[in-house]
Protein backbone atom coordinates (compact mmCIF):
# COMPACT_ATOMS: atom_id res chain seq x y z
CA UNK A 1 0.00 0.00 0.00
CA UNK A 2 2.85 2.34 0.88
CA UNK A 3 4.62 1.62 -2.41
CA UNK A 4 1.41 2.29 -4.36
CA UNK A 5 0.97 5.58 -2.52
CA UNK A 6 4.55 6.62 -3.34
CA UNK A 7 4.12 5.78 -7.03
CA UNK A 8 0.86 7.72 -7.17
CA UNK A 9 2.48 10.72 -5.45
CA UNK A 10 5.42 10.62 -7.87
CA UNK A 11 3.06 10.63 -10.86
CA UNK A 12 1.23 13.65 -9.49
CA UNK A 13 4.51 15.53 -9.05
CA UNK A 14 5.67 14.57 -12.54
CA UNK A 15 2.42 15.67 -14.15
CA UNK A 16 2.64 18.99 -12.36
CA UNK A 17 6.13 19.57 -13.77
CA UNK A 18 5.18 18.88 -17.39
CA UNK A 19 5.06 22.11 -19.39
CA UNK A 20 1.73 22.44 -21.13
CA UNK A 21 1.97 23.11 -24.85
CA UNK A 22 1.25 26.71 -25.82
CA UNK A 23 -1.69 27.07 -28.18
CA UNK A 24 -1.06 29.93 -30.59
CA UNK A 25 -4.13 32.10 -30.98
CA UNK A 26 -4.94 33.83 -34.24
CA UNK A 27 -6.87 37.09 -34.27
CA UNK A 28 -10.61 36.92 -34.77
CA UNK A 29 -11.71 37.79 -38.29
CA UNK A 30 -14.17 40.51 -39.28
CA UNK A 31 -14.12 42.45 -36.03
CA UNK A 32 -16.06 45.67 -36.63
CA UNK A 33 -13.73 48.66 -36.73
CA UNK A 34 -14.78 51.07 -33.98
CA UNK A 35 -14.24 54.79 -33.67
CA UNK A 36 -11.07 55.37 -31.64
CA UNK A 37 -10.51 59.11 -31.63
CA UNK A 38 -7.30 59.00 -29.59
CA UNK A 39 -4.51 56.46 -29.09
CA UNK A 40 -5.28 53.86 -26.45
CA UNK A 41 -3.77 54.66 -23.06
CA UNK A 42 -0.27 53.26 -22.60
CA UNK A 43 -1.16 51.87 -19.18
CA UNK A 44 -3.95 49.72 -20.67
CA UNK A 45 -1.77 48.27 -23.44
CA UNK A 46 1.19 47.77 -21.10
CA UNK A 47 -1.08 45.73 -18.84
CA UNK A 48 -2.12 43.53 -21.78
CA UNK A 49 1.50 43.14 -22.94
CA UNK A 50 2.40 41.85 -19.51
CA UNK A 51 -0.62 39.56 -19.33
CA UNK A 52 0.15 37.93 -22.67
CA UNK A 53 3.94 37.96 -22.30
CA UNK A 54 4.39 40.06 -25.44
CA UNK A 55 7.25 42.56 -25.75
CA UNK A 56 5.81 45.09 -28.17
CA UNK A 57 2.95 46.13 -30.40
CA UNK A 58 2.25 48.89 -32.92
CA UNK A 59 -1.28 50.09 -33.68
CA UNK A 60 -2.43 52.27 -36.57
CA UNK A 61 -5.97 53.55 -36.91
CA UNK A 62 -7.71 55.18 -39.89
CA UNK A 63 -10.94 57.16 -39.82
CA UNK A 64 -11.87 59.65 -42.53
CA UNK A 65 -13.95 61.68 -40.06
CA UNK A 66 -11.37 61.93 -37.28
CA UNK A 67 -7.63 62.15 -37.04
CA UNK A 68 -5.84 58.93 -37.89
CA UNK A 69 -3.05 57.89 -35.54
CA UNK A 70 -0.20 55.45 -34.98
CA UNK A 71 1.30 54.52 -31.64
CA UNK A 72 3.88 52.00 -30.45
CA UNK A 73 3.82 50.25 -27.09
CA UNK A 74 6.43 48.16 -25.33
CA UNK A 75 9.81 47.17 -26.72
CA UNK A 76 11.09 46.07 -30.11
CA UNK A 77 14.40 44.98 -28.56
CA UNK A 78 14.41 43.83 -24.96
CA UNK A 79 18.22 43.67 -24.88
CA UNK A 80 18.72 47.40 -25.42
CA UNK A 81 15.24 48.41 -24.24
CA UNK A 82 14.42 50.05 -27.59
CA UNK A 83 10.82 51.23 -27.64
CA UNK A 84 8.38 50.46 -30.46
CA UNK A 85 7.65 53.62 -32.44
CA UNK A 86 5.64 54.49 -35.54
CA UNK A 87 8.52 53.47 -37.83
CA UNK A 88 9.30 50.10 -36.22
CA UNK A 89 9.32 47.29 -38.78
CA UNK A 90 7.68 43.92 -38.12
CA UNK A 91 7.39 40.81 -40.25
CA UNK A 92 3.93 40.84 -41.84
CA UNK A 93 3.98 37.13 -42.84
CA UNK A 94 0.92 36.15 -44.96
CA UNK A 95 -0.12 39.80 -45.28
CA UNK A 96 2.68 39.85 -47.87
CA UNK A 97 0.15 38.19 -50.18
CA UNK A 98 -2.06 41.29 -50.13
CA UNK A 99 0.90 43.27 -51.48
CA UNK A 100 1.51 40.57 -54.11
CA UNK A 101 -2.08 40.85 -55.32
CA UNK A 102 -1.82 44.65 -55.58
CA UNK A 103 1.43 44.15 -57.54
CA UNK A 104 -0.37 41.82 -59.96
CA UNK A 105 -3.15 44.36 -60.43
CA UNK A 106 -0.58 47.04 -61.24
CA UNK A 107 0.58 44.78 -64.10
CA UNK A 108 -3.01 44.20 -65.19
CA UNK A 109 -3.64 47.95 -65.24
CA UNK A 110 -0.52 48.31 -67.43
CA UNK A 111 -1.87 45.60 -69.81
CA UNK A 112 1.07 43.30 -69.05
CA UNK A 113 -1.06 40.30 -68.05
CA UNK A 114 -4.61 39.38 -67.02
CA UNK A 115 -6.12 37.35 -64.19
CA UNK A 116 -7.22 34.72 -66.68
CA UNK A 117 -4.05 34.48 -68.79
CA UNK A 118 -3.10 30.88 -69.56
CA UNK A 119 0.11 30.38 -67.61
CA UNK A 120 1.06 27.12 -69.33
CA UNK A 121 3.95 28.78 -71.17
CA UNK A 122 5.47 29.90 -67.87
CA UNK A 123 4.95 26.46 -66.37
CA UNK A 124 6.85 24.88 -69.29
CA UNK A 125 9.69 27.36 -69.01
CA UNK A 126 10.05 26.83 -65.27
CA UNK A 127 9.71 23.04 -65.71
CA UNK A 128 7.09 22.51 -63.03
CA UNK A 129 5.63 19.05 -62.68
CA UNK A 130 1.92 19.31 -63.42
CA UNK A 131 -0.25 16.32 -62.57
CA UNK A 132 -3.30 18.06 -64.05
CA UNK A 133 -1.97 19.31 -67.38
CA UNK A 134 -5.47 19.45 -68.93
CA UNK A 135 -6.48 22.26 -66.58
CA UNK A 136 -6.22 25.94 -67.37
CA UNK A 137 -3.89 27.57 -64.81
CA UNK A 138 -4.58 31.28 -64.21
CA UNK A 139 -3.53 33.98 -61.77
CA UNK A 140 -7.09 34.23 -60.47
CA UNK A 141 -6.83 30.66 -59.20
CA UNK A 142 -3.34 31.12 -57.76
CA UNK A 143 -4.26 34.25 -55.82
CA UNK A 144 -7.19 32.53 -54.13
CA UNK A 145 -5.26 29.29 -53.45
CA UNK A 146 -7.03 27.24 -56.11
CA UNK A 147 -4.03 26.74 -58.40
CA UNK A 148 -3.35 23.18 -57.23
CA UNK A 149 0.19 23.95 -56.03
CA UNK A 150 1.93 22.16 -53.18
CA UNK A 151 3.80 23.58 -50.15
CA UNK A 152 1.33 25.05 -47.69
CA UNK A 153 3.98 26.86 -45.66
CA UNK A 154 7.68 27.39 -46.33
CA UNK A 155 10.15 26.74 -43.52
CA UNK A 156 12.18 29.84 -42.62
CA UNK A 157 15.95 30.29 -42.73
CA UNK A 158 18.28 31.57 -40.05
CA UNK A 159 19.53 35.10 -40.68
CA UNK A 160 23.06 33.93 -41.47
CA UNK A 161 22.14 30.96 -43.66
CA UNK A 162 22.88 30.90 -47.38
CA UNK A 163 19.67 32.21 -48.90
CA UNK A 164 18.39 30.56 -52.11
CA UNK A 165 17.37 32.42 -55.25
CA UNK A 166 13.77 32.45 -56.51
CA UNK A 167 14.54 29.72 -59.06
CA UNK A 168 16.31 27.53 -56.48
CA UNK A 169 13.22 27.75 -54.29
CA UNK A 170 10.98 26.95 -57.27
CA UNK A 171 13.04 23.86 -58.15
CA UNK A 172 13.85 22.79 -54.60
CA UNK A 173 17.60 23.05 -55.19
CA UNK A 174 20.08 23.71 -52.35
CA UNK A 175 20.39 25.89 -50.44
CA UNK A 176 16.56 25.87 -50.66
CA UNK A 177 15.08 23.80 -47.84
CA UNK A 178 11.83 22.94 -49.64
CA UNK A 179 10.78 20.29 -52.12
CA UNK A 180 10.21 21.37 -55.75
CA UNK A 181 7.07 23.42 -56.28
CA UNK A 182 4.56 21.33 -58.25
CA UNK A 183 0.89 21.14 -59.19
CA UNK A 184 -0.38 18.14 -57.26
CA UNK A 185 -4.03 19.03 -56.55
CA UNK A 186 -6.88 19.48 -58.98
CA UNK A 187 -6.81 23.18 -59.93
CA UNK A 188 -9.86 25.39 -59.56
CA UNK A 189 -11.91 22.71 -57.80
CA UNK A 190 -9.52 22.32 -54.84
CA UNK A 191 -9.11 25.04 -52.23
CA UNK A 192 -5.66 24.37 -50.77
CA UNK A 193 -3.64 27.11 -49.07
CA UNK A 194 -0.33 27.23 -50.93
CA UNK A 195 2.60 29.54 -50.38
CA UNK A 196 4.18 27.60 -53.23
CA UNK A 197 1.53 29.06 -55.54
CA UNK A 198 2.32 32.59 -54.38
CA UNK A 199 6.01 31.98 -55.01
CA UNK A 200 5.07 31.07 -58.57
CA UNK A 201 3.23 34.41 -58.78
CA UNK A 202 6.49 36.05 -57.69
CA UNK A 203 8.35 34.25 -60.47
CA UNK A 204 5.85 35.46 -63.06
CA UNK A 205 6.33 39.08 -61.99
CA UNK A 206 10.12 38.68 -62.11
CA UNK A 207 9.96 37.17 -65.60
CA UNK A 208 7.57 39.79 -66.98
CA UNK A 209 9.44 42.77 -65.57
CA UNK A 210 12.98 41.36 -65.82
CA UNK A 211 13.85 42.50 -62.32
CA UNK A 212 13.67 41.10 -58.82
CA UNK A 213 10.30 41.00 -57.13
CA UNK A 214 11.56 43.16 -54.27
CA UNK A 215 12.77 45.80 -56.74
CA UNK A 216 9.52 45.85 -58.70
CA UNK A 217 7.35 46.24 -55.59
CA UNK A 218 9.66 48.90 -54.14
CA UNK A 219 9.50 50.98 -57.34
CA UNK A 220 5.82 50.52 -58.10
CA UNK A 221 4.14 50.25 -54.69
CA UNK A 222 6.35 51.26 -51.79
CA UNK A 223 7.83 54.37 -53.43
CA UNK A 224 4.66 55.91 -54.94
CA UNK A 225 2.62 55.03 -51.82
CA UNK A 226 5.38 56.59 -49.67
CA UNK A 227 5.75 53.41 -47.63
CA UNK A 228 9.19 54.36 -46.36
CA UNK A 229 9.50 51.54 -43.83
CA UNK A 230 8.58 48.62 -46.07
CA UNK A 231 10.90 46.16 -47.77
CA UNK A 232 11.40 42.53 -48.73
CA UNK A 233 15.04 42.79 -47.75
CA UNK A 234 16.14 42.01 -44.21
CA UNK A 235 16.75 45.23 -42.24
CA UNK A 236 20.41 46.15 -42.02
CA UNK A 237 19.91 48.52 -39.10
CA UNK A 238 18.57 46.34 -36.29
CA UNK A 239 17.49 49.42 -34.33
CA UNK A 240 14.65 49.99 -36.84
CA UNK A 241 13.41 46.40 -36.81
CA UNK A 242 11.67 44.51 -34.07
CA UNK A 243 13.11 41.23 -32.85
CA UNK A 244 10.80 38.21 -32.86
CA UNK A 245 9.77 36.31 -29.73
CA UNK A 246 8.11 32.97 -29.14
CA UNK A 247 4.98 32.51 -27.04
CA UNK A 248 7.08 32.15 -23.87
CA UNK A 249 8.75 35.49 -24.45
CA UNK A 250 12.07 34.01 -25.59
CA UNK A 251 13.82 35.76 -28.46
CA UNK A 252 13.96 33.90 -31.78
CA UNK A 253 17.47 32.67 -32.56
CA UNK A 254 19.55 35.43 -34.23
CA UNK A 255 16.72 37.92 -33.52
CA UNK A 256 14.46 36.82 -36.41
CA UNK A 257 14.07 34.26 -39.17
CA UNK A 258 14.36 34.96 -42.89
CA UNK A 259 11.62 34.28 -45.45
CA UNK A 260 13.01 34.72 -49.00
CA UNK A 261 9.64 33.74 -50.50
CA UNK A 262 8.75 37.43 -50.66
CA UNK A 263 5.28 37.28 -52.23
CA UNK A 264 4.17 34.55 -49.85
CA UNK A 265 5.50 35.76 -46.49
CA UNK A 266 8.62 37.94 -46.75
CA UNK A 267 7.34 41.47 -46.06
CA UNK A 268 8.94 43.74 -43.46
CA UNK A 269 6.75 46.77 -42.74
CA UNK A 270 5.35 49.08 -40.09
CA UNK A 271 1.74 49.35 -39.00
CA UNK A 272 1.75 52.91 -40.34
CA UNK A 273 2.81 51.71 -43.81
CA UNK A 274 0.14 48.99 -43.85
CA UNK A 275 -2.39 51.65 -42.90
CA UNK A 276 -1.37 53.55 -46.07
CA UNK A 277 -2.25 50.47 -48.15
CA UNK A 278 -5.61 50.15 -46.38
CA UNK A 279 -6.34 53.83 -46.94
CA UNK A 280 -5.71 53.34 -50.67
CA UNK A 281 -7.94 50.26 -50.70
CA UNK A 282 -10.74 52.15 -48.94
CA UNK A 283 -10.30 55.02 -51.41
CA UNK A 284 -10.41 52.52 -54.28
CA UNK A 285 -13.85 51.36 -53.12
CA UNK A 286 -15.12 54.83 -54.13
CA UNK A 287 -12.96 55.11 -57.23
CA UNK A 288 -10.76 57.73 -55.55
CA UNK A 289 -7.44 55.88 -55.26
CA UNK A 290 -4.54 57.19 -57.33
CA UNK A 291 -3.02 53.72 -57.63
CA UNK A 292 -5.70 51.02 -57.24
CA UNK A 293 -8.57 50.93 -59.72
CA UNK A 294 -12.07 50.30 -58.39
CA UNK A 295 -12.47 47.21 -60.63
CA UNK A 296 -9.24 45.74 -59.26
CA UNK A 297 -10.33 46.37 -55.69
CA UNK A 298 -13.73 44.78 -56.29
CA UNK A 299 -12.01 41.75 -57.86
CA UNK A 300 -9.89 41.39 -54.71
CA UNK A 301 -12.94 41.38 -52.44
CA UNK A 302 -15.39 39.38 -54.54
CA UNK A 303 -12.83 36.65 -55.30
CA UNK A 304 -11.21 36.93 -51.84
CA UNK A 305 -7.80 37.43 -53.43
CA UNK A 306 -5.38 37.67 -50.48
CA UNK A 307 -8.04 39.16 -48.19
CA UNK A 308 -10.93 37.72 -46.23
CA UNK A 309 -14.18 39.49 -47.02
CA UNK A 310 -17.46 39.54 -45.11
CA UNK A 311 -20.17 40.36 -47.67
CA UNK A 312 -22.73 41.28 -45.01
CA UNK A 313 -20.54 43.58 -42.91
CA UNK A 314 -18.60 44.90 -45.94
CA UNK A 315 -15.45 44.32 -43.92
CA UNK A 316 -12.16 42.93 -45.25
CA UNK A 317 -9.32 41.62 -43.11
CA UNK A 318 -6.24 39.43 -43.06
CA UNK A 319 -3.89 37.79 -40.56
CA UNK A 320 -0.16 37.11 -40.78
CA UNK A 321 1.90 34.87 -38.50
CA UNK A 322 5.60 34.07 -38.91
CA UNK A 323 7.92 32.64 -36.29
CA UNK A 324 8.02 35.38 -33.65
CA UNK A 325 5.48 37.77 -35.22
CA UNK A 326 1.68 38.08 -35.48
CA UNK A 327 -0.13 40.84 -37.41
CA UNK A 328 -3.67 41.77 -38.31
CA UNK A 329 -5.65 44.32 -40.26
CA UNK A 330 -9.35 45.00 -40.68
CA UNK A 331 -11.10 47.68 -42.72
CA UNK A 332 -14.65 48.66 -43.59
CA UNK A 333 -15.82 49.81 -47.02
CA UNK A 334 -18.84 51.56 -45.52
CA UNK A 335 -17.48 53.29 -42.41
CA UNK A 336 -14.07 53.88 -44.06
CA UNK A 337 -12.35 52.96 -40.82
CA UNK A 338 -9.42 50.58 -40.52
CA UNK A 339 -7.05 49.23 -37.91
CA UNK A 340 -3.64 47.58 -38.16
CA UNK A 341 -2.06 45.76 -35.21
CA UNK A 342 1.46 44.32 -35.47
CA UNK A 343 3.15 42.39 -32.66
CA UNK A 344 6.58 40.84 -32.16
CA UNK A 345 5.26 37.64 -30.62
CA UNK A 346 4.07 34.24 -31.78
CA UNK A 347 1.40 34.66 -29.12
CA UNK A 348 0.30 38.02 -30.50
CA UNK A 349 -3.11 36.74 -31.57
CA UNK A 350 -4.45 36.67 -28.04
CA UNK A 351 -3.13 40.18 -27.45
CA UNK A 352 -4.70 41.45 -30.68
CA UNK A 353 -8.08 40.00 -29.71
CA UNK A 354 -7.93 41.75 -26.34
CA UNK A 355 -6.93 45.03 -27.98
CA UNK A 356 -9.91 44.76 -30.34
CA UNK A 357 -12.18 44.09 -27.37
CA UNK A 358 -10.66 47.08 -25.59
CA UNK A 359 -11.40 49.23 -28.66
CA UNK A 360 -15.06 48.20 -28.44
CA UNK A 361 -15.33 49.46 -24.87
CA UNK A 362 -13.50 52.76 -25.44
Amino acid sequence: MTRLFLVFTALLILSACIIKPIVLTKPNQFNPVRTIENPIATSKIDSLLKEHNVNGVSISYINDRFNSWTKGYGHSDNEKAILVNQSTQFQAAEISQTIATIAIFSLIQADKISLDTDLSSYIQEFKIQNNYSDYFIALRNLLKHRGGFNISNFDPYNRYDSIPSSEQILNGIAPANNEPIQIIYEPLNTLKYSEGGYHFVQMIIEKLMRESYSSYVANNIFYPFKMNNSSFINPIDTTTASFGFNARGEMVSNKWKTYPQSAASGLWTSSEDLAIILQEMISASNGKSRYIEIDSFNEMLENRLSVNYDYDKKTFSFVGQNEGFTSYFSASKESKKAIVIMTNSANGGALINDILTLCETN
